[in-house]
């Protein structure tokens, strides 16, 4: 009898700690990093966008040779940003199946660094905070006085990270501020790309980890439903209606509402929001797709912004407004229409895909055409 009592009491025991809460620093997001070394300029931009679409949310590119100096002087010039879809680099170089870069390359951008000698007392002084108990003796500043995230050594030599968190005056890094680590006498250049609003906040890979998280979940979702068999119709229908069911239309929620991946996990978006998440859906199953941002004549008759889908069914385009449909009495009143049926949608060819035309009718509800799918 007591030695049933003892095992009663460690099975409580065992229960009660796998279930303790995790703590906010052990849930919070992680840093999922690569680094990779490259000796040509193709090469670099090459697994630039790759390792983007892979899903690493920090990337450190080094490149060696001649082509390193071809970088370094696209990076001081600074002509062009490579952390947009619609950039030079990215049409180039951007792994044109892979449709989850876009999404994920504007997150990111170049982590900034900053050069300087451990002997140069001056700069210590002045440029880092008193509170870090900077020590100097002997003519050497030591560097073990540093927090590790405030420095990077490379080459042997010293960068301070771009980090307003550590410094004084945020001005004195623009002036001067460094998107590479560079060695001269190797002719080397390090690069590291990581998420937009690390150091400002405590958890800065929340928007990358909500889409990363949206992509495996609508798959998941998308298998669940078993609709390899369905006509293109019946599975366009079933996305339209649970992102209705869904998600409601909020100009001001606390997540970007904008973000398909925010209307997903979180049921509030405004028109762009809502499309984007159609856009997931679509490419997730393998459909040519275009997400529309144009104008629409809404329900106070003037043009405004507005977002929606076109989907290409047998070399032929159609239309789905999921946000409209959202707040008609059948919600499938834009569902896979003509260009006749959306000339409220009046603007579109004042917006950024003019030259796609839309199918002279809409897509019966007893077409039999299906995609085979690819996910």
């Amino acid at each position: 009898m007591k030695m049933k009592k003892i095992i009663i009491c460690l099975l409580i025991v065992i229960f009660a700690v796998c279930n303790v809460p995790v703590s906010k620093a052990e849930a919070g997001s992680k840093v999922n990093s690569k680094s990779i070394t490259v000796d040509s300029y193709d090469e670099y931009w090459k697994q630039f966008y790759s390792l983007i679409g892979k899903g690493y949310n920090e990337i450190t590119l080094t490149i060696k040779g001649n082509d390193s100096l071809k970088i370094k002087k696209l990076l001081d010039e600074n002509k062009e940003s490579p952390f947009t879809p619609s950039s030079s680099y990215a049409k180039k170089y951007m792994d044109k199946s892979n449709w989850k870069i876009p999404y994920l390359i504007d997150l990111f951008h170049y982590k900034v660094f900053h050069k300087f000698d451990p002997n140069e007392q001056d700069y210590i002084e002045e440029n880092i905070y008193s509170e870090d108990e900077i020590k100097f003796a002997d003519g050497y500043y030591s560097i073990t006085n540093l927090s590790k995230e405030m420095y990077t050594k490379w080459n042997d030599q010293y960068y301070l990270n771009y980090n307003y968190e550590y410094l004084w005056d945020p001005e004195f890094y623009s002036s001067e501020e460094s998107r590479y680590m560079w060695s001269e006498e190797k002719k080397e250049l390090c690069v590291t790309v990581e998420l937009r609003g690390k150091g400002s906040f405590e958890h800065y890979t929340g928007d990358h980890d909500n889409m990363l998280k949206t992509f495996s979940e609508v798959k998941k979702l998308i298998k669940s439903w078993k609709m390899d068999n369905m006509t293109d119709y019946q599975r366009i229908s079933k996305i339209n209606k649970y992102i209705c069911d869904h998600v409601t239309y909020k100009s001001f929620p606390d997540q970007n509402p904008g973000s398909g991946a925010n209307a997903f996990l979180y049921g509030e978006a405004v028109c762009n929001g809502y499309a984007e998440l159609m856009d997931i859906f679509l490419k997730t199953m393998g459909y040519e797709t275009v997400l529309v941002t144009a104008y629409a004549e809404d329900f106070d008759f003037t043009n405004d912004g507005h977002a929606w889908n076109i989907i290409k069914i047998n070399k032929k385009w159609y239309a789905v407004d999921t946000t409209w449909n959202d707040s008609q009495k059948d919600s499938t009143k834009y569902l896979l229409v003509s260009q006749k049926e959306m000339k409220d949608h009046n603007g579109w060819a004042l917006g950024n895909y003019k030259d796609y035309t839309l199918s002279k009718t809409r897509l019966s509800k007893n077409s039999k055409s299906k995609l085979k799918l690819t996910y």
